[in-house]
Order: structure tokens, then sequence, then C-alpha cells
């Protein structure tokens, strides 16, 4: 009788330690399809239902996902990899090489996808086996390893891509710890836990993901119990919360930034007097202090400061409100933001600072969805911008200034810094990089086509039940496969 009621009490405990996460998100994903991700929100999504290829351990290095094992040619053109024989698709699709290919070659003709242009230094794939596959790219490149850890690089099964861009943006495959279950826009995103999991099935049996733009409605729902996980909590509050029993905080540090991107090509922002007007405007140590309670250091350029391509920028634009007066104008413009926070107080106080220099504008709060369009469209003056980061500079710079770039929402373009960051990518000497984006920065920061505002740090809190959540080096992207809650 006794080993019966032992037995019960077993499966009891079993059955409560399958259980529901819920995590309280700051936007609702405009898209779940890795093909066109470009939102940190839809990141912290398809991390749970997608795997890269390779990935990053907690030090930062790369460590084996999909792919096992890796080589590279003495020139430096040819990526052999080593993939898994143990993983199938949540559709049941095999995981191969074939797949791989599939799924980059896809990535690399998307016409409006966020990764073509990266992938575009690939020549050939080439199917060796079932768990071998050759990449030959044009020209080395130091940052390739970084795009096969990246999410260019997540296989999507091949069976349900090939339904369509539709069909698969409403039932996203892949190979992650979590499998999509339903979507409700601007409500939810479920997923159960995928029980057969190379990895091993999580001890997490449903992740359930709200939206959540208002940062203090986000932190209430966490101190009632309502969700689980927080990403991110505002500052404000994680001062607070640093001191509450009831909530666990974590801090990380990221290859992130956040800019004012001016559009170079149109009145006002295509005289550069009023772009130095504007930057002379801008107090940063006021916005790390005001907006960030001084959790985000100011940020010089691209790199942060514990970077090893970090340099100090000997021109950039300081604060001058006499030049700024001076150079201002009777010029005005619109500042388009996303609706959420803590976007409202940085643009609030931004509007303050410029209004000191003489130049006024218009704060202009809209959906997410709105303000990828205007942005990649070109339909603003200037416009907030954060980027979550990549391990490698050249995820964080080339991109956004060199001309034609996918990010490149400025409109900039100089052939001295195209130049500049050509060199860089095909460069594998650190010190040799950090030269060249040196004297990119240099430039750059004399035509402004941007203003560096802030480095971003990656701030979560979870109740204490919460255990096992990693966020991934450089991008403070949230991982949930080894999560569990505790009683």
């Amino acid at each position: 009788m006794k080993k019966a009621v032992v037995l019960v009490v077993i499966l009891l405990s079993m059955c409560v330690q399958a259980q529901t996460l819920t995590v309280g998100l700051f936007q609702d994903p405009p898209s779940l399809d890795p093909a066109f991700a470009t939102a940190t929100s839809e990141y912290n999504v398809l991390y749970q239902m997608f795997n890269t290829l390779l990935t990053f351990d907690e030090e930062g290095n790369f460590a084996p996902e999909l792919a096992t094992e890796w080589m590279i040619s003495d020139d430096g053109l040819t990526y052999t990899l080593t993939l898994r024989d143990d993983v199938t698709f949540h559709d049941g699709t095999p995981f191969n090489a074939d797949a791989v290919k599939y799924s980059l070659e896809r990535n690399m003709g998307m016409e409006d996808g966020a990764f073509a242009e990266q992938l575009s230094v690939i020549d050939e794939i080439t199917v060796i086996d079932d768990t071998t596959v050759e990449i030959v790219i044009a020209q080395p490149q130091g940052s390739f390893l970084t795009f096969l850890a990246d999410v260019s690089s997540m296989p999507v099964s091949p069976t349900a891509a090939e339904a369509g861009l539709e069909a698969f943006e409403s039932n996203p495959v892949g190979t992650g710890a979590f499998q999509f279950v339903s979507r409700t826009l601007q409500d939810n995103i479920t997923l159960a836990r995928n029980e057969d999991y190379w990895g091993g099935a999580p001890a997490i049996e449903e992740v359930v993901i709200r939206p959540f733009p208002d940062g203090s409605v986000r932190y209430a729902n966490l101190l009632s119990g309502a969700v689980d996980v927080i990403y991110p909590i505002e500052p404000r509050d994680y001062v607070e919360a640093e001191d509450n029993a009831d909530v666990e905080t974590i801090l990380q540090p990221t290859n992130g930034w956040r800019i004012l991107v001016l559009d170079t090509t149109e009145p006002p922002f295509d005289n550069p007097d009023f772009r130095r007007a504007l930057a002379a405007t801008i107090n940063r140590q006021a916005i790390s202090q005001v907006v960030f309670n001084g959790l985000e250091p100011p940020a010089t350029g691209p790199m942060p400061a514990t970077s090893p391509y970090y340099t100090e920028p000997t021109n950039l634009q300081g604060l001058d409100v006499d030049l700024a007066q001076e150079l201002s104008g009777d010029s005005t413009f619109a500042l388009t933001t996303i609706a959420r926070s803590p976007e409202d107080q940085l643009t609030q106080l931004i509007q303050a600072m410029a209004s000191q220099g003489g130049v006024e504008l218009s704060i202009e709060p809209v959906e997410v969805g709105e303000y990828l369009r205007r942005n990649t469209s070109g339909e603003y003056d200037a416009t907030t911008m954060q980027w979550s980061g990549q391990a490698d500079p050249d995820g964080n710079i080339t991109s956004f200034f060199i001309t034609d770039g996918f990010w490149n929402w400025s409109g900039y373009s100089n052939p001295e810094v195209d130049a500049l960051l050509t060199q860089a990518q095909i460069e594998t000497d650190v010190a040799t990089r950090r030269d060249l984006y040196a004297q990119a920065l240099e430039i750059i920061n004399e035509d402004i086509p941007v203003i560096w505002l802030t480095n971003q740090v990656r701030l979560v809190a979870t109740s204490p039940q919460v255990d096992g959540l990693f966020l991934l080096p450089n991008t403070g992207i949230m991982e949930l496969e080894n999560a569990t809650i505790s009683e």
C-alpha cells in the first residue's frame, strides 16, 4: 500500500513539473518566418522554434548546434559542416544537408528578405551526403561564422516552406525545442514542447508569449503572477525589482545600440548643417541617466567599450547648444518611433533637448508594423532605431552605412566608407579590422547620418520559481529550452 502511495505522489509531482511558462514580451512580433526577421521580438520567439547551425557558449565562443563540427579551408573560402543525424523537423520532415541547402538558398533568394544581402557572399552550396554540407564563399570574410550562428542560418522545413509564404507564416516549422501551436495577433503566441527534440524534451510543457508594449503593465503582470518572465523589464522598474524578494533580475551587456537615423536624402536632413545642429543638442549622458537609470552607457559608435574592435572617436559631435542655435535655421521635422516604452520617454527627452537648441520636432509613435513599413520605404524625416547586436563587428556597422545596405535607412552613401567597410569584411586580423572600422567611423561621424545614443543592455525579470533561462551572449536573445518552473 505504501508503494502505491509513493507511486501516486511521484506521478503527481511529474504532472506539476509539466507547466506553462508565460512570457510578457515588449511587442507582438511582426513575423514568425526567419527569412523576414528584423525585430528583437521576432528573434525571441524564433529561437524557441528553430535552431541555428552554430551557436555561442556562455563565454561567447562558437559552439555546436545543428552542426557538430566545422572546418574552414586554408584559403578561407570553403566551410564544411558536419550535421547532426538525430534531428527531425516538427512536421516529421528529415533534417539533413538538403534542408540546410534549401533554407540558405531560400534566404538568399528572398528579394525582400532580411538576409539576402548578408548571405550574398555565398557562391555555392554543395550537399556531400546527408550529414555533410559544403559552403563556398566568394571571398574570405571574418564574419561568416557569425552568420552561421545567426537567424539567417535557421533551417526551415522544406515541406512546410514549399506550401507558400502565407502558409508558412501561419504555421512555422523548425527543429527547435518548442513547436508552433497557435497565434492570436496582439494577444498570444502559444508553443508546445517538442517531445522528440534532439537535445532532450524541455521540462516546460507549454510556452505562451503575450505582448505588453507598456513596460509598467509588463511589470505589474509579473508581480501579480500573470506572467513568469518579462522581456525586457524597464530600467525604472529594474532598480525597484533588485530589492524585491519576489523578483529575479538579469542584466546582460550586449553589442547592441540605440540611435537616431536621419533621412539624408530629403529635407531637412539632406542639409549637413541641420544634421549637426540636431546632434549638438543631444546629451548622451543625460539620456543614459534619465531614461535608462545609468544602466545603458552613452554610445560613441557601433561597438561597446568592451569590444576588441572599439576605438574612441576623436570627432563625435558633442553637446553644443550655441552651435545648434547657430545652425538650426527654421527647419522642423517629425520623429517616428514605436509606440511603447522606453521609446516614449526617450523621444520626449530628445524633443526637449532639441528645443533648447532651437530645433523643433514632433513625435509620431506608431505600432511596430507601421514603423518598419515607414522606415524601409523611406517615409520619415528621422526615426529611432535599436539594434540587438551581433558577435562580429561587421554585423553592427556595415549594413547600416554601406551604400544601399539593407539596414541603411538613412540613405547614406560615401565611397570612402564603402571601401573601408568592404575591406574590413575580408580581413581576419583583429587589429587591422579595428583600424579600418575606426577610419570609417571618423568619416561617418563627420557626415552624421545617425546620432549615437546608448549601448544596449538586456534587462530581464522573472519570478523566483523560474530557472535555466539563457540569454545569448552579444545579443541577449532568450532561449527557453532548459528553463524550469519550481513550486
